[in-house]
């Protein structure tokens, strides 16, 4: 039998943990990226990704890591299964120029970051894309159980985040502005949404899928509406909607639970009378309780105020079996609350108007 040193000891097992490092993780200036040259970076960043994803390894694939820099890209990057991509964080502006950084060098493309794979997770990125592209940020494209956190997206010719279909989606803790269409949209079938700061662009969030989960975002100055819930069995809940050019929440589908959000002078840009509307229902079986409904704007008069014309609106439709309930609703410049006369079952009780 070979006797092994103490000091032997330590060197092999410094050798397995090296080895096994880069089992599950890569750097992408080992594949050739070099941040801030003004060159492109997306075949070094994919090369980097298909090295993981090749191994096949029984653990999964690993982490590709983005040190801080810019990067540009003049192709898509596609994500794979069990990949992260983990940057060194990003602003929450691009003026601070902080972080790991990829952005748009092509006009052509259609998304810049394309996710195909299971178990997938994109971290502490800043992702800018060309204005004047017509080009999303990142495209889900039937991948399944994937989260995107602590990332910067703006500045997109089209959607900041696209989700073609799949399911189980973490977005969690991102800034996510200026984008030219809708910042989020897609199925997003049994998601969660949190904690996230989404301003400019036409409409925050337009869901058509569900059941979800989306509470403690942030949604402001939206040229249209901040929230469109096309999905089924959805909760809306404690978010800030700030200032949104239209409704503050469209729902457009049944069985949804909005609980305990504000909504700040909605309809601030919008010129169809109806859509001027804090909270807009066009579907049976929904929940509206404890919202906060505020017409006033003492804080930001630049924004508008007293420009809502209905605080809730049920629409035509024959809709039925709503529950409107211990909303707070500032009194609105037509009606705070209107109910279209074919409407059945519409419980209104412990409402609140001043």
């Amino acid at each position: 039998m070979m006797l092994v040193s103490v000091n032997e000891r330590g060197s092999v097992a410094k050798a397995y943990k090296e080895d096994r490092q880069k089992d599950f993780y890569v750097n992408i200036t080992d594949f050739g990226a070099i941040p801030n040259d003004a060159k492109n970076d997306a075949e070094a960043i994919q090369k980097a990704i298909d090295f993981l994803a090749k191994k096949g390894l029984s653990e999964g694939g690993g982490v590709v890591f983005i040190p801080r820099g810019e990067y540009l890209l003049n192709k898509t990057i596609e994500v794979k299964n069990n990949i992260t991509l983990m940057g060194e964080g990003s602003s929450n502006r691009w003026a601070n120029r902080m972080g790991s950084n990829l952005v748009q060098n092509n006009n052509s493309l259609s998304t810049l970051l394309r996710i195909t794979g299971r178990d997938t997770r994109i971290s502490q990125l800043g992702i800018r894309g060309d204005e004047s592209a017509f080009t999303d940020g990142i495209t889900l494209d039937g991948a399944e159980y994937v989260t995107i956190d602590h990332s910067l997206i703006s500045h997109m010719g089209r959607r900041g985040i696209y989700d073609k279909g799949g399911i189980v989606r973490r977005i969690q803790s991102n800034s996510i502005y200026h984008t030219k269409d809708n910042a989020i949209e897609g199925k997003l079938w049994d998601s969660y949404l949190a904690g996230n700061d989404i301003g400019y662009g036409k409409i925050g969030l337009y869901i058509t899928g569900g059941p979800s989960r989306i509470t403690g975002n942030k949604f402001w100055l939206q040229g249209e509406h901040a929230v469109w819930l096309g999905g089924n069995k959805s909760i809306l809940s404690e978010n800030d909607i700030q200032y949104p050019g239209g409704m503050g929440v469209y729902i457009n589908s049944i069985n949804n639970i909005v609980n305990a959000n504000i909504i700040q002078v909605a309809g601030r840009t919008i010129h169809a009378e109806h859509f001027k509307t804090g909270i807009f229902v066009n579907g049976s079986q929904n929940s509206i309780v404890g919202n906060l409904l505020v017409q006033s704007n003492r804080e930001e008069p630049a924004y508008g105020s007293n420009v809502t014309n209905y605080g809730i609106y049920i629409a035509k439709g024959g809709h039925s079996d709503i529950l409107i309930t211990q909303n707070q609703i500032e009194r609105a410049r037509i009606l705070d609350l209107y109910i279209s006369d074919d409407a059945e079952n519409v419980i209104v009780e412990q409402n609140i108007v001043h």
